[in-house]
């Protein structure tokens, strides 16, 4: 490239001195310095812009991953367990899709394992002979909670297994949320199962067993009914079989 840089005089009254500009190459920049020489610089790379979409799998062991589970208010909550007692209204299942919640079934897991444990000892109270002595069963605590979290956390997992094993897109925070909110009816049933009579504590539970159940199948219907037409059935008989099993667990264990 030829860099002499050629200067052309003009009257003064014409301005001053022209300098016309020097070639440029497309593949290149031309760095012009004081002394009026010029030299090529290298191509400038520029780095690729990170990836923000893409979540790293360590991500599942942040708070920040499990901080949208917990986005409830005070009063959804109890909205949201008003509606558990009424268990023969869809309604539960389409207001919680935009914004299901783990917060509210945890809560109601430990509560009702605090209910059992205290329910059941009261229960022993009641029962036992004048003179007989009496201990607190700690161990009731333990077998409790292996129970309702199980059932609570476990039993979610596989029915949204088996949902989307057959084309269903719900999400598995979607069936625990809903199933979490199904068992608020049973720690009323397990408080007033305290009494010592043999007939009520069934009556109770069974209202409890029955009550979860319509109210898992009533809100999960729609989706049984659009992607396990010929086998839906057969899934509110999984739900119900699994209910009516806690409700043994919870008689023979704690009653």
């Amino acid at each position: 490239m030829d860099t002499n840089i050629r200067l052309y005089n003009t009257p003064a009254s014409s301005g001053p001195a022209y300098l016309p500009p020097a070639p440029v190459s497309a593949d290149s920049v031309i760095n012009v310095s004081q002394e009026g020489q010029t030299s090529a610089a290298a191509p400038i790379n520029t780095p690729a812009p990170e990836n923000k979409s893409i979540i790293p799998v360590c991500g599942l062991f942040t708070l920040d991953y499990y901080k949208p589970f917990f986005n409830v208010t005070t009063s959804d909550v109890q909205e949201r367990i008003k509606q558990a007692f009424i268990p023969n209204r869809p309604h539960f299942f389409p207001t919680i899709q935009s914004n299901p919640d783990v917060y509210g079934p945890f809560w109601i897991y430990t509560s009702l394992i605090f209910m059992l444990a205290v329910a059941s000892n009261l229960n022993y109270i009641v029962q036992k002979k004048s003179g007989d002595p009496y201990n607190f069963d700690f161990n009731c605590i333990g077998f409790a909670t292996s129970v309702i979290y199980s059932f609570g956390f476990i039993l979610p997992l596989i029915l949204n297994f088996i949902l989307n094993i057959f084309g269903s897109k719900t999400r598995y925070v979607e069936i625990l949320c809903i199933y979490g909110y199904s068992t608020i009816v049973f720690i009323p049933a397990a408080l007033l199962s305290s009494t010592g009579w043999s007939i009520v504590e069934w009556a109770l539970l069974l209202y409890a067993g029955g009550s979860s159940s319509v109210f898992l199948m009533t809100n999960l219907w729609t989706e049984l009914e659009k992607y396990i037409l010929n086998k839906r059935y057969i899934i509110m008989g999984l739900i119900a079989a699994s209910q009516f099993l806690l409700v043994l667990i919870i008689k023979f264990r704690f009653f």
